[in-house]
């Protein structure tokens, strides 16, 4: 059975009343994605903002070889598109769904009309961009003072959740892939593996069945700083 079509639970809209939020449903086209659908397509022309209310998808950016990049993940409440529909160029990159998704396309100019008929709408997104940006900055900074080692360990800590039965570790789960996390930090499926396992063997990661278990947030952060002083 398919998913509602509902925007409730989308970040950018928390403030809005239930019946704008409903007459910006009644906007949207809707689309229920399956497993490794690709919702935008890197480059490609179109201009709508796409909210996604179930599922999990990816933002990638295939090289001309093949190779993938991957940005980050995407889950309920999120939206993308925005670019394109704010400066009207081409897709910056591919959303394709990591498991069945209902997605909500609302228009370029629907979305216009809401930034400017509800200022809580386009407060919500400066702050998302403003985000974007810190990330970005944050990403730049570690491709040009970290080691790939290091880079690896700054993305593990970024991808994991803070335990709440015990303090100074933290869990990613499930855990992605060796090939996914080295699509994340420029670098080969190897170079990943073998990190990994230094982790383990130090004492500061273990592994839990599909689970990351980071034992030690504090030295695996420590190891990072410790480098990008250099």
């Amino acid at each position: 059975m398919s998913a509602p079509h509902t925007l409730i639970g989308v970040s950018i809209f928390e403030a809005l009343s239930p019946d704008v939020l409903a007459n910006i449903e009644q906007k949207c086209r809707w689309r229920s994605c399956e497993k490794n659908t690709q919702i935008i397509r890197h480059q490609d022309g179109s201009k709508d903002v796409v909210f996604i209310t179930s599922g999990r998808a990816r933002v990638n950016i295939y090289s001309a070889n093949g190779r993938v990049v991957t940005f980050r993940d995407i889950s309920a409440g999120d939206f993308v598109g925005e670019l394109s529909a704010i400066d009207g160029k081409a897709r910056s990159a591919s959303i394709e769904s990591l498991e069945p998704c209902s997605v909500a396309y609302l228009s370029q100019a629907s979305f216009w009309d809401l930034l400017e008929t509800h200022n809580e709408v386009a407060r919500a997104l400066l702050i998302h961009l403003s985000q974007q940006v810190r990330f970005l900055t944050e990403r730049i900074y570690e491709f040009g003072t970290l080691a790939v080692s290091n880079r690896i360990q700054a993305e593990l800590l970024r991808l994991s959740r803070e335990d709440p039965a015990a303090s100074d570790t933290a869990v990613i789960s499930p855990a992605p892939t060796h090939v996914v996390i080295a699509n994340r930090v420029a670098t080969h499926r190897e170079a990943v593996t073998r990190e990994l396992r230094h982790l383990i063997d130090i004492g500061v990661m273990e592994k839990s069945g599909r689970d990351l278990r980071i034992l030690s947030v504090s030295r695996l952060t420590q190891m990072v700083e410790d480098l990008a002083k250099f």
